[in-house]
């Protein structure tokens, strides 16, 4: 076998080993992708989607819930909706970005749950001193970098108790895959013992 022969060969398996790589690497982060609970399941303006095997259904977040929020903060703007359910007079949505905008006054997010939810969260963090309040509703992922580089020991949280109820357009009843907790943002740096809580009593019971 020649030089020239020899060298080719080596050419070739250095490009198979490579493509073998690549292959090993995209089969290892699609399955990671199937694998997240939150791009399957996430929760837009006054909803829940599950979208699964191509199909979507929505459900409605309970009105409770956002009722007893309003009633003490007050909300003046919805920075993740849609225009059938905005929760505020002024209300940005998906063609808007919420993310792209200035934030101000009373804030609800209750945004898209996937690998995006940390751009919220980050968002929310470094808006905090724009605003009144920021007020989001995010699953209970106390592990994850976000929960502990803009939330923890920098908000106050509520953690629901067991896991959020919806209803269908049909009426029928859902329940959300994950636990809930809703997120306080302040203009100041928050840092008590109080600021991780539960909604427990209070005006509905169930969310205070």
């Amino acid at each position: 076998m020649s030089n020239k022969e020899t060298l080719l060969n080596l050419i070739l398996l250095i490009i198979f080993c490579f493509c073998c790589v690549c292959v090993v690497w995209i089969i290892k982060n699609v399955k990671s992708d199937k694998n997240t609970p939150f791009d399957v399941y996430r929760i837009e303006g006054s909803g829940i989607h599950v979208e699964k095997n191509m199909e979507k259904c929505e459900y409605r977040t309970p009105l409770e819930l956002y009722k007893d929020l309003d009633d003490e903060f007050h909300f003046t703007l919805d920075v993740a909706a849609t225009k059938e359910n905005a929760k505020c007079k002024t209300f940005f949505t998906k063609n808007e970005n919420g993310l792209l905008q200035p934030w101000k006054g009373c804030v609800w997010m209750n945004p898209p749950y996937g690998r995006e939810v940390k751009h919220w969260v980050a968002k929310a963090f470094r808006s905090r001193n724009a605003c009144d309040v920021i007020v989001g509703l995010l699953p209970a992922s106390t592990g994850t970098q976000w929960f502990h580089s803009y939330i923890y020991r920098k908000a106050a949280v509520r953690f629901l108790k067991g896991r959020l109820s919806f209803k269908g357009d049909r009426e029928q009843t859902g329940q959300a895959p994950f636990n809930s907790m809703v997120v306080i943002w302040r203009p100041w740096y928050y840092k008590s013992h109080h600021q991780l809580n539960m909604f427990t009593g209070g005006t509905r019971g169930k969310y205070r």
